[in-house]
């Protein structure tokens, strides 16, 4: 499915937390999509965290993300999210999202 979407962003991530799934969690919220890679593969205690989220637009429009991150040694994340969809608009949508996410997340 990843590849009949033809428009693609992806944003950095750099936050001041500690918790990677705490920040998959707030990528959630802030962005209403939904996750789906099976919690049993979220689980565990870890310095990377990968992530698959989608969501349909109120116009009926999918996008789907990843999410990959990793906790460095001066305990920061780091990473990018790539979004792609059929459209160029939800796309550009949540480059928007995702910064305001990235400032959500440092405090």
């Amino acid at each position: 499915m990843w590849t009949e979407f033809e428009w693609e962003n992806k944003v950095a991530v750099s936050a001041q937390s500690s918790d990677l799934r705490g920040y998959l969690d707030h990528l959630k919220d802030s962005t209403h999509m939904e996750i789906l890679t099976p919690e049993n593969a979220l689980s565990g205690d870890c310095s990377y965290l990968s992530a698959n989220l989608s969501a349909i637009s109120s116009f009926g429009e999918m996008a789907l993300a990843n999410c990959s991150i990793e906790l460095t040694d001066d305990g920061t994340i780091t990473g990018h999210i790539r979004i792609r969809s059929k459209t160029q608009g939800i796309v550009s949508l949540f480059h928007f999202w995702s910064r305001v996410t990235r400032r959500g997340a440092d405090e």
